[in-house]
This record gives C-alpha cells, sequence and structure tokens, in this order.
C-alpha cells in the first residue's frame, strides 16, 4: 500500500496561513518607515528654523507651514506640529525668544493607515509621533 501524504493540504495551510499574512505585513512596512522618516526630517528641519530664527510669532508660523510642506512632499496627508521649550508639550504654548544654550523641542505627528492596501483601500489609522530637539548655538550673537 502506498501513502499518499498530505502535501496539498499542508501546502494550502501554508500559503493560507503564513505565506499571506506575511506578504501584507511586509508589503505595510515600508509605509510605515516612509511615514516616520517624513515626520524626521520635518521636525528637524522645524527645530533648525525656530532655533535659528527670531522668536517672532511670524517665525514660528512659517516654522510650522515649513513642516507641513514637508509633510506634503513626502505624501503625508494629515499632520500636527508643535513647538515649544523642552518638556513642556502643550498645542498652545510657543518657543518664544530662546537664549544661548536653550533647547527647543518639536512634536510632529502624521496619520498613518493601519492598514493600506496599494489600489484597494485603507483600513483604520495611528498616528506616528518624532519629536526633535535643537539647542541654540552658545556663542551665537543677535542683532
Amino acid at each position: 500500500m502506498r501513502d499518499r501524504g498530505s502535501v496539498p493540504l499542508e501546502f494550502a495551510l501554508a500559503v493560507g496561513v503564513l505565506l499571506i499574512p506575511m506578504v501584507v505585513l511586509v508589503s505595510l512596512a515600508p509605509r510605515w518607515v516612509e511615514h516616520r522618516a517624513g515626520a524626521r526630517v520635518a521636525a528637524a528641519e522645524v527645530a533648525r528654523m525656530v532655533v535659528t530664527g527670531d522668536g517672532s510669532a511670524s517665525t514660528e508660523l512659517r516654522a510650522v507651514t515649513l513642516g507641513g510642506e514637508i509633510a506634503a512632499n513626502y505624501g503625508l496627508s494629515e499632520v500636527r506640529v508643535s513647538l515649544c521649550p523642552a518638556g513642556t508639550f502643550d498645542e498652545a504654548s510657543s518657543c518664544g525668544r530662546l537664549g544661548r544654550g536653550e533647547v527647543a523641542e518639536v512634536q510632529v505627528s502624521v496619520l498613518t493607515p493601519a492598514v493600506d492596501f496599494p489600489l484597494l483601500r485603507s483600513f483604520g489609522a495611528t498616528w506616528i509621533t518624532v519629536s526633535h530637539s535643537e539647542q541654540v548655538d552658545l556663542y551665537r550673537s543677535r542683532p
């Protein structure tokens, strides 16, 4: 008597249970990494603009606008940028005029789809938040 085995059944289970979910997960990971990288670049540039600026409200508005533009260039639709001194995150606060050696901390949050099937649709969403701090140069002179 010949043993026919269960290879077709094992193959179908392996494809359905292991291979397909792994392909979906691997296809989603680059999207999350791309969104985090875009948020990181936006946070760094906004912090740099705040630190080198004159501390006025118009400088901070330009910095927030720059963060939105950078995020749009990365294809990120919903972005939140908050500026404030280190350790006091608050949507309404601002950095103001920073003195030598002080640190400006910027927080950028981007909305990322939890599951995004190309050419089909997205399911769920989560916020990815990145913060960046930049110190004002100790030897900086202000006019």
